[in-house]
């Protein structure tokens, strides 16, 4: 017996807390539904005074402003866009310029290789000539002021 009491006594204490539940769960639902009508009620008191024509004229001179206050910030945005898209062709064109100049300076360095190899070919060449035919120079050619050789033009 004292087992079934205790049964009974557990099933009335879940069956409180499922009431309890439910009272909340009500309770909820009667503050948004108060909240609601609340809202409504004011939306119905807008909607009033929006038949008042000073009301409205108020309304239409902050709609204006506010157009007025778009278009001021829509023509920013098209001056912003303009200055970002003038800074990103200027950083092309840097870019561009700064490529240039890499390849000038690379094409700098072969010409001053191919004039190096080129005097040295050339200095080689006179030399080589110079031993095969140094007696017959001598002979027949008659002593430079200088006493050397002198260096071939470049154009650099």
């Amino acid at each position: 017996m004292g087992l079934q009491m205790k049964e009974l006594g557990a099933h009335h204490v879940d069956w409180l807390e499922r009431i309890n539940n439910i009272i909340q769960n009500i309770n909820s639902t009667e503050s948004t539904v108060k909240s609601l009508l609340t809202e409504v009620i004011s939306l119905e008191n807008q909607s009033k005074n929006l038949e008042d024509p000073d009301q409205e004229a108020d309304i239409e001179e902050k709609i204006v402003e506010i157009r007025r206050q778009l278009k001021e910030v829509n023509i920013k945005l098209n001056q912003v866009d303009a200055c970002k898209e003038a800074r990103e062709l200027k950083e092309k064109l840097v870019e561009r310029i700064e490529s240039f100049h890499k390849e000038i300076n690379v094409l700098n360095t072969k010409l001053e290789m191919h004039y190096k190899q080129g005097s040295e070919t050339d200095s080689h060449s006179s030399e080589d000539v110079a031993m095969e035919h140094e007696e017959p120079f001598i002979l027949e050619a008659s002593p430079s002021p200088s006493g050397s050789p002198s260096p071939p033009c470049s154009a650099v």
